[in-house]
């Protein structure tokens, strides 16, 4: 039988229930074999009936959107070693170096093997140790040696006006290159771009002067 049929099959026994009784008590009280009827207004509770034709649905439970971090780039440090190499590590042998430089003149470092990894990220830093007796302007560069050509991936300009060495870092943007690894090289080249003659110090950081010179590549 459909629910709403149900429904109106119970309320019609209730309501036939109720008549009949009343019948009954309304001919007894007639004949005296019952007591008088009292209307005194009682006080009803009806509990709420509740029809259900199916059981009710579990809920979908719902799914919590997760978010997965953007990896931080870490650096990689090359330093300015003797020979006008670009190491990880200068070789044992190579102590401290000072290069002067005049107006115009400049000193370069190169890989000599290919990078082992991709450059991942813009951020390049330059730790540059130098002094001048005078005021001196130098610019740094940094190259990508893609097979016969030279892409520029960072460079800025730094004034020295100090005769003691210091180590002058650099936080420079710059661009994202496509890296052939194992191919690919980096080079650095430094130019006195204007005022007194003044040097530039590399070579192994336990014994150049102010810790030499290096730079920092995203990986």
């Amino acid at each position: 039988m459909p629910p709403a049929r149900r429904r109106v099959a119970a309320l019609g026994t209730v309501i036939v229930v109720v008549v009949v009784s009343l019948t009954i008590l309304l001919a007894r009280a007639s004949l005296g074999t019952a007591p008088p009827l009292d209307f005194t207004p009682t006080a009803f509770v009806y509990a709420p009936v509740v029809f259900r034709d199916h059981a009710p649905s579990t809920p979908t439970p719902t799914a919590t959107p997760t978010s997965t971090p953007t990896p931080i780039p870490t650096h990689a440090r090359l330093h300015l070693c003797c020979f006008d190499h670009l190491r990880e590590i200068c070789l044992e042998w190579c102590g401290g170096q000072v290069g002067y430089l005049g107006p115009g003149e400049s000193f370069k470092w190169q890989q000599s093997s290919g990078l082992p990894r991709d450059i991942i990220g813009t951020t390049y830093e330059f730790g540059i140790a130098a002094s001048s007796p005078g005021t001196t302007t130098f610019e740094v560069e940094l190259f990508l040696i893609q097979q016969d050509q030279e892409l520029l991936l960072a460079s800025t300009r730094f004034t020295v006006e100090s005769p003691l060495a210091d180590r002058y870092v650099l936080v420079v943007e710059g661009i994202d290159p496509a890296v052939v690894v194992n191919e690919d090289r980096l080079k650095v080249s430094i130019t006195n771009v204007s005022g007194t003659r003044a040097p530039i110090y590399s070579g192994d950081p336990d014994r150049a002067e102010a810790g030499g010179s290096y730079v920092e590549y995203p990986q």
